[in-house]
């Protein structure tokens, strides 16, 4: 095998692992994104009662960071539109 032929290999070996890095850290970040949307939902139904099909889409397409930030009103939302506002 030529010196290039090796280094080809090895950026391909490299590739590879980054890509598996990269699959495991995205993967990380859905399943966090996913259980705040679980518990935000668990939470507002507990709260507030059945959620609207309006809420239910917003809470499904919002990103990680919205999640975060609907979880923490919650608690001191007088009614479910409070944690919605922004």
């Amino acid at each position: 095998m030529t010196g290039a032929e090796v280094l080809r290999q090895e950026g391909i070996r490299e590739g590879k692992r980054e890509g598996i890095r990269e699959g495991k850290r995205e993967g990380r970040r859905e399943g966090h994104e996913e259980a705040l949307r679980a518990m935000l939902v668990a939470q507002l139904e507990q709260r507030f009662g059945a959620l609207s099909p309006t809420a239910r889409e917003r809470i499904a397409t919002a990103d990680g960071e919205q999640l975060a930030r609907w979880v923490k009103r919650v608690i001191p939302a007088a009614e479910l539109a409070d944690v919605f506002d922004d």
